[in-house]
């Protein structure tokens, strides 16, 4: 039986936040698809500040001086959505937490936390920013799962909380903040995030803290940024667990006496959401989602998950990174994904997710990088083309180490007449080129992309495959051997094409139930490979 109901039945959802004329159409609109993915759900909208609202008989109503048929909307969709609303009042900004940032809200934050949960009557909660969807509800499969991982000494909450990796500090890295856990939203036990956001508002000695006291010796650069005593992460949670653990230290922001502790606490306490498995809209931030960078600066989901698993790793060894190779990036982890933000192109332009080459006929570079380290071995790269429409064209397609110095491989493909012929059997045109790295460190590896003309090309991604971990069908156990002969007489052409032509890939995207037991066995054999390599 699932913890949380799929419609929200026993789930209230808190969305809090300032609503002003700037933002207020986008915070409708969250609001309502939230009501759309849980109908059944307890929908609270805690006001932290507005300029044009305000509550009369539990309902919002625009302020007098307002005149907009637009903010009446706002209103009346808001009331048909929302179950109760809530308005914070003695509430005042702060100075910035560090010289980087505006004034600081925290103490609007922490109201309209106490005051929505306060109105909170269901088992389960959601609180988070207004400004922040969850496009679906797999989240919260994920929150089960991880709900199942192993808990030890430091556990306090019934069950644990969920929270996003951004920004979920990593103690170990360049700004070394413990206890610095994302509070962009918490999902869990009512009772326990009531507990977590228990906290006294904060003072504006607490956030002057560094204009009357030093830096801590060996404080780095980010850290001398600092104004206010700590991150308001840190106080809100260094607030609860020190009552519960009375030996945890922080006598300022970066003092790292217990960041091993700290961490301890996060894996008892908290899981981290995966962004890549549930689709979020969270327009502020998307870039720092695909920001790479993030995963080494952050807490990703992947090393939540590592320590979370196995207990007996040090979470200083698998976290420590400096400057240098927080910034220098491996491709590891096969299939390796580059998405577009990771490639560079010189007669395209980056829209969306993609990259975009408009009708040219001189050509040009498409698509170049993304300049990573790579490990000696033999690949693939495929390069995945979601729009190709041309008259004739030539295409190079070249793998290279050292920006260009030293090439790998290269390969001609050559297209006439072609108007996105691949549409009717497949999402994309798949552009593969093999190669080797002879180097036992390929330095600055890139994949590029040459055109002479083309009328219209999108480029989506690419992936990297290592072409030796993919067990070949003769290796498998017979009887799935047996399974999959019987399986292919009432396959699709183009599924045998793809078993064929990449097993990896055919069985790590199928969803169908009658896939599961093929998918599992192949999987996992491709994962032994993968241990015995190393």
């Amino acid at each position: 039986m699932k913890m949380i109901s799929d419609i929200g039945e026993n789930l209230s959802i808190i969305l809090q936040g300032g609503v002003f004329e700037k933002n207020a159409v986008e915070v409708t609109h969250i609001a309502s698809e939230y009501r759309k993915i849980f109908p059944k759900s307890e929908i609270i909208f805690s006001i932290s500040s507005s300029d044009f609202l305000a509550i009369s008989n539990e309902k919002l109503v625009l302020c007098s001086s307002i005149k907009n048929n637009i903010f009446d909307s706002v209103c009346s969709i808001l009331n048909n959505v929302v179950d109760k609303f809530v308005f914070c009042n003695s509430v005042l900004p702060l100075p910035p937490v560090n010289i980087k940032h505006d004034n600081c809200n925290a103490n609007y934050q922490i109201e309209a936390a106490k005051q929505g949960l306060s109105k909170a009557t269901k088992e389960f909660v959601l609180r988070v920013r207004n400004d922040f969807l969850f496009k679906d509800n797999s989240f919260l499969i994920q929150y089960e799962r991880m709900c199942n991982n192993p808990r030890k000494s430091f556990s306090v909450f019934q069950k644990r909380i969920m929270i996003c990796s951004l920004f979920t500090l990593n103690p170990y890295a360049l700004e070394r903040l413990p206890f610095h856990y994302s509070d962009w939203f918490h999902l869990g036990k009512l009772s326990d995030v009531q507990l977590l956001w228990d906290v006294p508002h904060i003072t504006l000695n607490y956030m002057t803290y560094y204009t009357s006291n030093s830096y801590l010796p060996g404080s780095n650069e980010l850290e001398r940024h600092f104004l206010a005593k700590t991150a308001i992460e840190q106080y809100i949670a260094f607030s609860f667990f020190s009552k519960k653990f009375p030996n945890l230290k922080l006598s300022c922001h970066n003092d790292i006496r217990c960041r091993k502790e700290s961490i301890e606490i996060l894996l008892d306490n908290f899981c981290i959401f995966d962004d890549k498995k549930s689709p979020i809209y969270f327009p502020k931030y998307m870039k720092d989602f695909l920001f790479r960078p993030n995963e080494k600066i952050c807490i990703s989901h992947n090393n939540w998950n590592i320590l979370s698993q196995n207990r007996n790793i040090d979470p200083e060894k698998l976290l420590t990174c400096n400057k240098d190779n927080v910034y220098k990036n491996y491709i590891s982890n096969f299939p390796f994904l580059l998405n577009a933000l990771d490639l560079k192109t010189k007669i395209g332009k980056h829209l969306g997710k993609e990259i975009v080459i408009s009708k040219t006929d001189c050509g040009g570079i498409a698509l170049f990088g993304p300049h990573f380290d790579l490990k000696e071995g033999e690949y693939c790269a495929r390069i995945y083309l979601s729009s190709f429409v041309s008259k004739k064209t030539e295409m190079k397609v070249r793998s290279t180490l050292e920006c260009g110095r030293i090439t790998l491989n290269e390969e001609c493909f050559s297209f006439e007449n072609y108007s996105n012929n691949f549409s009717e059997k497949q999402d994309f045109l798949e552009i593969d080129l093999y190669f080797k790295c002879f180097q036992e460190i390929g330095k600055d590896f890139e994949v590029v992309l040459e055109i002479d003309q083309v009328e219209d090309m999108a480029i989506s991604h690419v992936e990297i495959f290592d072409t030796i971990k993919s067990p070949s069908m003769r290796e498998m156990p017979l009887f799935f051997r047996y399974y999959m002969g019987i399986s292919s007489l009432v396959m699709k052409k183009n599924l045998i094409a793809k078993l064929n032509k990449d097993p990896y890939r055919f069985f790590r995207d199928p969803k169908s139930i009658l896939a599961r037991y093929p998918k599992k066995v192949y999987l996992s054999r491709c994962k032994k490979i993968i241990k015995i390599k190393k």
